[in-house]
C-alpha cells in the first residue's frame, strides 16, 4: 500500500518539485476522484497541518495519514514508498552528506586539537560540535556517549567509530526529545 502512496504522490507532484498544492491536487481528484471534490479544500487543509504554507510534501502527507508515526517510522515509510531506482539515489546522497559532514567535523576536531593529540576534553568538544550546528545539550549527550572509559576525553578513532554507527539513532533520539519538550510546554 505504501508504494503505491508514493505512485499516487508522483501523480500530483507533476513538476516533481516535491511540493503539491491545492491546484495540483483539484487536477488530480479531478482525473480520479471528482466525487472528493467539494471536500478538497479540507483534505489539503488536513495534509498541510498548521504551517498554512499553500504546499504540502510527501512527508505532510505522510504524518496526515500516519499522526501517531516517528520520525524515524516517516523516514521508512517515505523510503518503502519509493521506487528501488529513487531508494538507491537516496541512499547514495544521504550517504554523500553523511561523508561530507563528518569530514567537516573532523576538520573542527583538528582546528580544537591544540596539541594534535587526536583527542579533545568535554569542553572543547562541546565548542567544536557547536560550530558544527549541534546545541550544547546534543553534544555534551555526545561526549559522554564516546567517552565510554571515563578519561575525560574524546578521541578521534572512538567519535568516528560512534558517529558511524550511531549518529543518525543520537539525532533522532534529540529530536524526539526535543519535540516532547515543546509539547509538554505547548
Amino acid at each position: 500500500m505504501v508504494r503505491e502512496l508514493g505512485q499516487v504522490w508522483a501523480e500530483m507532484d507533476a513538476d516533481r518539485d516535491g511540493r503539491v498544492s491545492i491546484a495540483d491536487l483539484r487536477r488530480y481528484f479531478t482525473r480520479t476522484q471528482p466525487g472528493l471534490l467539494p471536500f478538497l479544500t479540507s483534505i489539503f487543509r488536513a495534509i498541510e497541518g498548521k504551517g498554512r504554507t499553500g504546499m504540502v510534501t510527501f512527508p505532510h502527507l505522510l504524518k496526515a495519514l500516519y499522526p501517531e508515526a516517528s520520525p524515524a517510522d516517516l523516514r521508512t515509510l517515505q523510503a518503502m514508498s519509493a521506487s528501488r531506482k529513487s531508494r538507491i539515489a537516496a541512499a547514495a546522497a544521504e550517504a554523500a552528506a553523511n561523508d561530507k559532514l563528518l569530514a567537516e567535523i573532523q576538520g573542527v576536531f583538528s582546528v580544537f586539537d591544540d596539541d594534535q593529540r587526536g583527542e579533545l576534553d568535554e569542553e572543547e568538544f562541546i565548542s567544536a560540535m557547536e560550530l558544527t550546528g549541534h546545541t550544547k545539550e546534543e553534544a555534551k549527550g555526545m561526549f559522554k556517549a564516546i567517552d565510554e572509559d571515563g578519561s575525560g576525553v574524546a578521541r578521534w578513532a572512538a567519535f568516528r567509530k560512534w558517529y558511524t554507527n550511531n549518529y543518525a539513532r543520537f539525532m533522532e533520539e534529540a529530536q524526539r526529545n526535543m519535540l516532547e519538550e515543546a509539547a509538554e510546554q505547548g
